[in-house]
């Protein structure tokens, strides 16, 4: 009994990791008009001609934390803090600590946010295979690689 519920704890971290890929995916593949009515439905439409000159596309705004935001043109503190905010809850990635390690997934959306060959086929699961040395901190992919394995 104690086996069964260790596979079913284990099977919706298998379903996270391809539905998380498919996820951002799509995010990856945002163009520039994307970013900039993204922007616009959060309301902000007069910073969609920052992200325009700015040339930023989904793989960018992975890349894309307070600090930039002021080099985009934003400089309403409020409006940075939130934008920067929604971009992590658009990765779903948690807000930027000192004393924690970098996660698996911020390292592969580092690495997305480049281009090429290897990199654009490259998948969260992939990484995650490549990348054992994360997995000790980052248990919510642990149990997954690990029936994978």
């Amino acid at each position: 009994m104690a086996t069964e519920a260790a596979v079913n704890d284990s099977a919706p971290k298998k379903d996270y990791i391809l539905e998380e890929d498919e996820r951002l995916q799509t995010i990856f593949s945002m163009t520039t008009e994307d970013v900039a009515e993204w922007i616009k439905k959060m309301g902000f439409p007069f910073y969609q001609d920052c992200f325009r000159r700015n040339f930023i596309n989904g793989r960018k705004l992975i890349l894309a934390d307070a600090s930039s935001l002021c080099k985009f043109g934003i400089t309403d503190y409020n409006h940075i803090k939130f934008i920067a905010k929604e971009i992590r809850t658009l990765l779903k990635i948690d807000d930027p600590s000192w004393e924690a390690p970098k996660g698996i997934k911020v390292a592969y959306l580092e690495l997305k946010s480049r281009s090429g060959k290897d990199v654009d086929n490259l998948t969260l699961k992939q990484f995650i295979q490549s990348q054992p040395q994360f997995l000790k901190y980052d248990s919510k992919y642990r149990a997954s690689d690990e029936k994978n394995t």
